[in-house]
């Protein structure tokens, strides 16, 4: 007897629940209150952030740390920057906020993005930055300005404000 493919899958399912602002105070805050949650894509943890501060003071903490990745199941992935403090509008904070980006948009070429997420497109990977809103105006700015950039690299940028509530 022939299996039905589809009927033989796991089904997805909407889940929703609620974080507190202490839970997203950082990225391992976050993925420690989303370990467990039955998710539509896996959350994959890609080392120990507090190992890799180059800056434990700024916003951005880490440069080469992968802050959370989801992997969907049709291919491609959610990449996701976590900026949990306001971020000000300096060069320092600038290049840093640049600098993560383009470790993010290296990784797309990786054998390991390659091998759980396939080729990226803009359609199916998204770089999305879930940043304070009390950060700088010109921060935003400077993140739209970066979409064009980010496409050339098969990725799609977001910005999204952290919820606080």
């Amino acid at each position: 007897m022939a299996l039905d493919a589809e009927a033989a899958l796991p089904q997805k399912r909407e889940v929703s629940f609620l974080l507190n602002q202490a839970d997203v105070a950082s990225p391992r805050g976050l993925f420690q209150a989303l370990e467990g949650k039955r998710m539509a894509a896996p959350i994959v943890m890609h080392g120990k952030w507090e190992d890799d501060y180059d800056d434990p003071s700024h916003p951005i903490p880490s440069l080469n740390s992968l802050d959370i990745q989801a992997v969907k199941f049709g291919g491609g992935s959610d990449l996701t920057v976590v900026i949990a403090s306001p971020l000000q509008a300096d060069e320092k904070s600038q290049l840093r906020l640049r600098s993560k980006l383009q470790n993010y948009l290296g990784f797309l070429s990786t054998p390991e993005f390659l091998a759980a997420s396939g080729v990226a497109t803009p359609e199916n990977t998204s770089i999305i930055v879930q940043i304070h809103p009390a950060s700088h105006e010109a921060i935003f700015e400077f993140l739209d300005r970066c979409k064009p950039w980010v496409l050339t690299y098969n990725a799609s940028l977001q910005v999204k404000l952290l919820d606080l509530s």
